[in-house]
């Protein structure tokens, strides 16, 4: 995985990726390899043209030839809308999205039917790779994620939102799973003419070592202790009026684990489901988590995938080689408006991302938070480092200059 050159990836982690000893090869159908070798083909091929090298045309045009209908055959993935990395001891598809899905671009490999898909559904996402095409929706920078952590020792779920609440989690051994929503935070509510909106309140109890999230003004069974407001939901009679997208938020209770959970999503109802929680009551509703803000564009690993959060180098954070390379590719495609605007967009976010150190701190850093675009929030991220300055280049280059 360090040949890579992407170290920690979790698209590498094993299981389920395994190292053959023998071979010395990675079990995986890579699309970011495959596509950055047939990259290097058309390279090739166009200066062995230019140099009138034309004994060795036919063979690299067999090359660029038979590794694009493998690749088209073997790693578009048309549920998904994008070309994924695929497993080879099973020959099944392995959905952990990075930029890499989108090198075939790079090579021109991909349809123009299948680039749109890419572009509409992933990168333009803003659960996943977050180039916002329509920064300005209304109320966005107002919402924040509801996330649900896991601590397996105590085992306790904790749903919070509020940025003191997560540091004490990641302190205590909690786990991030997953966001159950977006909420809106208390400087939002003052903006908002509806008095309807529910507080969701964070108790916790010292007997069952367990954190409660619940509108509920007090939680006196089981000695509950509130904690904090960590922001605020819509009423279950609120259609949403301009939130069309609120999905209900309710609270289950394990007598097994003396444990709360506040769920919101698909994948926390089968959780409680499976580990045979009861539902308490429904609670309020909330927005889905793919309303949620994000600045800076192009994280090494989708919003969505849980190795997001864990912000160590190729887990999470943005890097402007990545950057650059999705810009090239992009500019391939030009003729098609969807990706001319997704190319425009994701170099005023790069050129964003570079100025938020730069002009306090005069640092270029080797990668960056792909939420907050610090760079020294981190140890290992170099504050001086040439390929940062790709993240600004992009812009210089879309300008003519």
């Amino acid at each position: 995985r360090f040949e890579s050159g992407l170290d920690n990836s979790p698209m590498y982690d094993s299981p389920p990726v395994t190292f053959n000893a023998t071979s010395h090869h990675m079990q995986l159908y890579d699309v970011g390899m495959n596509s950055m070798y047939l990259m290097e083909v058309k390279a090739l091929l166009a200066m062995a043209n230019a140099t009138k090298r034309t004994s060795v045309i036919d063979t690299l045009q067999e090359r660029l030839k038979t590794i694009s209908d493998l690749c088209q055959q073997n790693l578009w993935d048309e549920s998904l809308g994008i070309f994924v990395n695929r497993l080879s001891l099973t020959n099944s598809f392995y959905a952990r999205l990075s930029p890499t899905n989108f090198y075939p671009m790079l090579a021109g490999l991909a349809t123009d039917q299948q680039v749109e898909l890419m572009v509409s559904r992933h990168l333009t996402n803003n659960s996943e790779f977050c180039v916002s095409v329509n920064p300005s929706q209304q109320l966005q920078t107002d919402l924040k994620a509801l996330k649900q952590f896991w601590n397996a020792k105590e085992t306790d779920n904790c749903a919070c939102s509020t940025e003191e609440c997560e540091t004490n989690r990641r302190r205590n051994a909690y786990q991030f799973i997953h966001s159950e929503g977006a909420i809106l935070n208390s400087t939002a509510v003052n903006e908002i003419s509806s008095t309807d909106l529910l507080s969701l309140n964070l108790f916790f109890s010292e007997k069952n070592k367990d954190y409660l999230l619940t509108t509920n003004a007090t939680w006196k069974e089981g000695d509950y202790t509130f904690v904090r407001s960590e922001g605020y939901c819509w009423p279950l009679s609120d259609e949403g009026g301009e939130f069309s997208d609120l999905v209900g938020l309710d609270l289950w209770w394990s007598e097994k684990r003396k444990d709360y959970q506040t769920c919101g999503t698909d994948a926390c109802h089968k959780d409680v489901h499976d580990s045979g929680y009861t539902l308490v009551s429904n609670l309020c509703r909330v927005k889905t988590a793919d309303a949620l803000p994000c600045k800076y564009a192009m994280p090494s690993i989708s919003r969505a995938d849980v190795a997001f959060h864990d912000n160590s180098y190729w887990r999470g954070r943005i890097w402007g080689p990545m950057v650059q390379l999705v810009y090239w590719g992009l500019q391939e495609y030009d003729h098609i408006p969807v990706v001319t605007a997704a190319r425009k967009q994701l170099c005023r976010q790069s050129f964003e991302l570079l100025m938020h150190e730069w002009l306090g701190k005069h640092h270029v850093h080797e990668n960056y938070n792909g939420e907050t675009g610090e760079g020294d929030d981190v140890g290992n991220s170099d504050p001086f480092y040439h390929w940062g300055a790709l993240l600004g280049y992009i812009s210089l280059v879309e300008s003519g200059l």
